[in-house]
């Protein structure tokens, strides 16, 4: 969640009552205004209402139109923006105002029944992916990953991106609900 800094609003969860007030942008593609996993979240919360769409679609010039959610919450036209972290971080990074970015940890990703297809996570590692079989190259590739992690972890520190910290989020969980591995 991406917030101006003076509006203290510091929004954690995705059950806050304050949300229902609040006009809430969200990434859409294509005009579909549930196109992101926080939005399809909010959603199903009761807070479509609140949500406004703003493009995130690609092609010319379009890092600026996925910048454009920012603008918003920086000019006050939404009160705070649901966002994807490494856009969230690059564009919070370059703003004339200071913007806050929570990141949001009661989701259902923490909990036993993650498997149920309506459980949206919205914090995840970045991964990559080797065809089946070849077992050598993912060696391999978790090795370089391995070693580069600390390089790897400041450049995306540099650029602002939230890293996950399940330590921390996990204070979110309820007490009936367990990390899921």
């Amino acid at each position: 969640m991406i917030s101006r800094t003076d509006c203290n609003l510091d929004i954690t969860s995705t059950k806050d009552h304050r949300l229902r007030q609040l006009k809430i942008g969200v990434a859409t593609v294509g005009g579909d205004l549930l196109y992101s996993p926080p939005a399809h979240a909010l959603a199903g919360l009761g807070l479509e209402r609140q949500l406004v769409g703003y493009p995130a679609d690609g092609g010319a010039g379009s890092a600026g139109q996925r910048g454009r959610i920012i603008d918003a919450v920086v000019r006050g036209d939404i009160d705070i923006a649901a966002v994807w972290g490494p856009l969230a971080g690059y564009f919070v990074q370059r703003a004339p105002v200071r913007l806050k970015v929570t990141v949001v940890g009661d989701t259902d990703e923490f909990s036993n029944r993650k498997a149920h297809f309506e459980l949206l996570g919205l914090q995840y590692e970045i991964s990559m992916g080797v065809q089946r079989g070849n077992d050598e190259l993912r060696r391999q590739l978790d090795l370089a990953i391995g070693r580069a992690r600390p390089s790897i972890n400041a450049v995306l520190t540099d650029f602002g991106v939230p890293l996950i910290e399940p330590a921390r989020l996990s204070a979110f969980v309820a007490p009936s609900r367990g990390i899921a591995d």
